[in-house]
């Protein structure tokens, strides 16, 4: 009698304790908060960080009053947030008196506009290859395609622009190229074995950036985004049909 008490009391707690089952477990990242400040580390550019916590560089660049070329240095903090700025308003002045500081706030277009904007663009593919994991808006961290390809398979920048990342810093990408097309478009590609651009080249659509590495499960891919100021767009959708 006293065995069968333990064995519902047991039933009992496993009941209080329900298990969820989440189907994206092993590839989805975590929400990360985006901190008030990120502290700049070797090798990090004002783009590579922007990258990260999916902000427009222009928008970091403007909170910090970092201008054109947006240098930056290792230990410097940058502030990710607008300041929480308060006016006080005295009681003998008029309303109209009191000025506003004004922060760059970018613009961002609806996702229709943005698309038609990088169709425009007559976007190239980086490489031929199956796309093996197609863009998910729900994906927390990664949200770009994945194309599978071979050892050592050259690397196209998909549109003309400028590299302003070219390195291995950024945790999860490996060796990382971020080119930059113009003020809002941004393309990357990552999982390398080796870069063969550097930072502040000027490459061509369809110029070779980089070879293909192993990525999940040492497997040859090539991890491929596109971002419009800071938000990243379906690649499939832009790129010509194979």
């Amino acid at each position: 009698m006293l065995l069968m008490l333990n064995l519902l009391a047991a039933c009992g707690s496993l009941k209080d304790s329900p298990v969820t089952f989440n189907p994206h477990k092993t590839t989805s990242v975590k929400v990360r908060e985006i901190p008030e400040r990120h502290s700049v580390k070797t090798g990090e550019t004002l783009y590579a960080i922007a990258w990260i916590y999916g902000q427009d560089f222009r928008q970091i660049a403007a909170w910090n009053r970092i201008e054109v070329p947006y240098m930056i240095r290792p230990g410097q903090l940058l502030r990710l947030k607008p300041e929480d700025l308060k006016i006080k308003i005295s009681s003998k002045k008029n309303l109209s008196e009191v000025r506003n500081p004004i922060l760059l706030k970018a613009t961002k277009a609806m996702p229709q506009e943005a698309n038609s904007n990088a169709i425009a663009m007559q976007w190239h593919w980086p490489v031929q290859g199956a796309v093996v994991r197609s863009f998910s808006a729900e994906v927390d961290k990664k949200k770009g395609i994945t194309i599978k390809g071979e050892m050592g398979q050259v690397v196209v920048a998909a549109a003309a622009g400028q590299v302003v990342y070219s390195g291995h810093g950024l945790l999860g990408y490996g060796n990382l190229v971020i080119v930059k097309h113009d003020e809002h478009y941004l393309s990357a590609y990552a999982y390398n074995s080796v870069l063969i651009v550097k930072e502040g080249d000027n490459v061509s659509q369809g110029q070779a950036i980089a070879r293909m590495g192993l990525g999940e499960h040492h497997v040859p891919l090539l991890y491929f985004e596109i971002r419009y100021q800071g938000e990243a767009l379906d690649p499939v959708k832009l790129l010509p049909r194979n």
